[in-house]
């Protein structure tokens, strides 16, 4: 099914960073459910970062939590895993009240 939704989505670029190959964004969807977040540099809005974490993945209503801001902010290792850290503890929250 996921393979089926990616070939026919319509693609636009939105940035010079915005990925266009087919097989690389399928790569990037199965790397993100590996890792358990997704990340994005640029590729929505030049210069702008953000990471989401899923609230509920396993159910049937997908939710995310998320952040963006400047790109600066989200180079550093240990800022960008104390990000992802966070996001999990308020996604453990939020899915306590859905």
């Amino acid at each position: 099914m996921a393979e089926e939704l990616i070939a026919n989505a319509p693609l636009e670029q939105y940035t010079d960073a915005t990925d266009m190959d087919r097989a690389s964004i399928a790569a990037d969807i199965a790397e993100t459910a590996k890792r358990g977040f997704a990340y994005v540099d640029g590729q929505f809005e030049a210069g702008v970062a953000a990471i989401a974490i899923p609230v509920r993945p396993d159910q049937a209503e997908p939710a995310a939590i998320g952040v963006s801001g400047d790109v600066s902010r989200f180079q550093d290792p240990a800022a960008r895993q104390h990000i992802i850290d966070t996001l999990r503890e308020c996604a453990k929250v939020v899915a306590g009240l859905l």
